[in-house]
């Protein structure tokens, strides 16, 4: 009665009566036309998604400075607590029964050439809990350029090249220990990949990858 096209209005007061009392719901196909409707306006909005920040963990020595043209994250030895004191007991353990066992074998000439296998395991326990316990890192990303540094009793690696090259951070298995894999962070450089945070607990290294990879994109958006 009240529509303004003549063809949409009741005919009577009875009618516009009758529909109140029993409102006509839209069909099916007009709902699901106005969700897609909804859904593609929401995904071609220009307003942000945001993320959840993971803030940094209670008792973290981590040293983060970051700002819009750099990052700075220095990594401290973790001491002999943690994975890093359980690995190098056991390194010590696997080396010194590989001493005993070796010296016993080169009495039987070739037959201790089977225990270079095992002292390559052992090397690298030992090289992992000695970076672990004493080791420490740090990474500088500047507007063009980055670094990291390993540093482990006095012996120091050290690699540089373009920021533009860096892609992100992953968290991934380093080894297994009881089943349970032992987690690492890696910086993807093109092919080359840098390994670092052994020894973190988990969400320091959650955190620290988030950290990392924020700044990372913030990069991107502003080259």
């Amino acid at each position: 009665m009240i529509e303004p096209a003549i063809e949409d209005r009741f005919s009577s007061a009875q009618q516009s009566l009758q529909a109140l009392r029993t409102p006509t719901l839209p069909s099916l196909e007009s709902r699901i036309s106005d969700l897609e409707i909804s859904r593609l306006l929401n995904r071609n909005s220009d307003r942000p998604v945001t993320k959840h920040q993971y803030p940094q963990p209670l008792g973290s020595r981590i040293e983060l400075k970051k700002t819009d043209s750099g990052l700075k994250v220095e990594i401290p030895p973790t001491g002999l607590r943690g994975d890093g004191a359980s690995i190098l007991s056991f390194a010590i353990f696997w080396n010194g029964f590989l001493i005993v066992w070796t010296s016993m074998a080169l009495r039987s000439g070739l037959f201790a050439l089977f225990s270079i296998p095992f002292w390559i395991i052992g090397i690298g326990m030992a090289y992992a809990g000695l970076s672990i316990v004493f080791g420490k890192v740090c990474l500088v990303i500047s507007d063009h350029t980055f670094s990291v540094d390993w540093e482990v009793l006095g012996f120091k690696r050290h690699v540089q090249g373009k920021t533009q090259d860096l892609r992100q951070v992953e968290l991934k298995s380093s080894y297994e220990v009881n089943n349970q894999p032992v987690m690492e962070l890696r910086l993807n450089q093109g092919i080359y990949v840098h390994k670092f945070g052994l020894g973190l607990s988990r969400p320091e290294k959650e955190w620290l990858m988030q950290e990392i990879n924020d700044f990372l994109e913030t990069w991107r958006s502003r080259h």
